[in-house]
């Protein structure tokens, strides 16, 4: 593999929340739990794209319902 190829792969916080497309200290807060692979680099953290293509295919919740699914939620049941 060249240097090249390798130094694509890497990328910052920022490059990372938006590929996967979170914001850079929910990121921040993922690599710090280790539920993201990622290196500390100074102060920065460093996170190869395999690793993010890793933990974007992990099946998670995400989140409570938005008001839209509440509405939908209320007239599916409003209608039984």
């Amino acid at each position: 593999m060249s240097a090249r190829a390798t130094i694509a792969a890497v990328l910052n916080v920022e490059e990372a929340a938006t590929y996967l497309g979170l914001k850079p200290a929910w990121v921040r807060r993922l690599a710090q739990a280790g539920r993201i692979t990622a290196t500390k680099v100074g102060r920065d953290w460093v996170i190869k794209q395999r690793d993010l293509d890793r933990f974007a295919k992990i099946p998670r919740d995400v989140g409570p319902p938005t008001k839209a699914e509440r509405r939908q939620r209320l007239r599916a049941q409003s209608a039984d």
